[in-house]
């Protein structure tokens, strides 16, 4: 047994396991559904809802994922002993193209109005910036996407974006 979980007596007698207490307390808190109880016994009180996530579908557990998740965890707790029911919402950073689509399909023609309304006020930026894209999904990559399995092909696409506007019967901009 290794003398860095125990606690020792002056006589060098091992009184207390640290690991073997963690779990005999988890062990306890599985068998009583300790959870599900907190959750049963607060349910009347205010709701406070916490959306966790998302956390990344890809990579492997690090330092940072410990750190946000101890972050997470006083949240919540903070919530319960103040009297709240907490709600915990789980959700993942894998579907951020298809729910893009369906925005930009219902609030494009509104996107432009505000867009022209902010340009017209002299409100927009232009400038330069070099950005990652991907040619195979048709749009930029975070700096964190574009470290993934980098790999330097040659692919004959060339792309280029010019946007020509006019202004219709409306007030919007229209490609």
């Amino acid at each position: 047994m290794d003398n860095v979980d125990l606690v020792l007596l002056a006589s060098g007698e091992a009184v207390f396991s640290f690991p073997k207490e963690e779990q005999s307390i988890l062990r306890r808190w599985n068998e009583t559904k300790a959870f599900e109880q907190q959750l049963q016994r607060t349910k009347h009180l205010p709701e406070y809802v916490f959306y966790d996530g998302p956390p990344f579908a890809t990579g492997l557990p690090h330092y940072g994922h410990i750190l946000a998740g101890t972050i997470k965890d006083i949240v919540t707790r903070y919530q319960t002993a103040t009297g709240h029911h907490v709600t915990r919402r789980f959700s993942w950073d894998c579907h951020g193209m298809p729910v893009e689509h369906e925005i930009n399909v219902k609030l494009a023609r509104s996107v432009w109005w505000v867009f022209r309304e902010l340009f017209n006020k002299g409100l927009v930026y232009q400038g330069l910036k070099v950005m990652y894209y991907s040619t195979g999904c048709k749009t930029q990559l975070s700096n964190f996407e574009a470290t993934l399995n980098t790999k330097v092909v040659s692919d004959p696409e060339v792309m280029g974006t010019n946007l020509v506007m006019s202004v219709d019967d409306d007030g919007c901009f229209t490609e």
